[in-house]
């Protein structure tokens, strides 16, 4: 039965009514950073200190029942390790934002910089296509930004 559970790529423990550890599979003692023998029979779970490392779990509870399947005895809990996954998906996010963020920096630079040459005066004669290309980015602009509410907006939905 330990083999069995020693290959279930999740975290697997069960515990008394007062929280005292019964047992455990390999998955939960690797992902915890315990040795087998930190984990002792009868010693309370919140007695076991995590190893310093910040990580986000998946965890799920039952009850554990007795072998009549009557009384309640303890619970039997089951985690995965997903701080892997949280950190995959914050990378994509940043990425996502950073394109369309440097897409509106660059345009609002760019208007910047055309409205300033009017400012100056340096293209007097050449208004109609200053004005069309201020338009231009500015339209950039807020397709960018667009993009952005978009992502945000899947992102707060999902």
């Amino acid at each position: 039965m330990n083999n069995i559970l020693d290959s279930i790529p999740a975290g697997i423990y069960w515990q008394d009514l007062d929280g005292k550890w019964l047992g455990k599979n390999r998955y939960m003692t690797d992902r915890i950073k315990l040795s087998a023998k930190d984990i002792i029979e009868g010693k309370p779970k919140y007695e076991i200190v995590h190893a310093g490392k910040i990580c986000i779990y998946f965890l799920t509870k039952a009850p554990l029942y007795d072998q009549d399947s009557k009384n309640i005895i303890g619970s039997l809990g089951i985690f995965v390790d997903t701080t892997n996954v949280l950190e995959l998906l914050t990378g994509y996010l940043a990425h996502e934002m950073r394109t369309p963020l440097a897409v509106v920096n660059i345009n609002a630079d760019n208007l910047l910089v055309t409205v300033n040459s009017l400012q100056e005066g340096i293209f007097p004669d050449n208004k109609l296509n200053i004005t069309k290309k201020i338009i231009s980015n500015i339209k950039a602009a807020v397709v960018s930004g667009t993009k952005i509410i978009e992502k945000l907006s899947g992102v707060i939905s999902a």
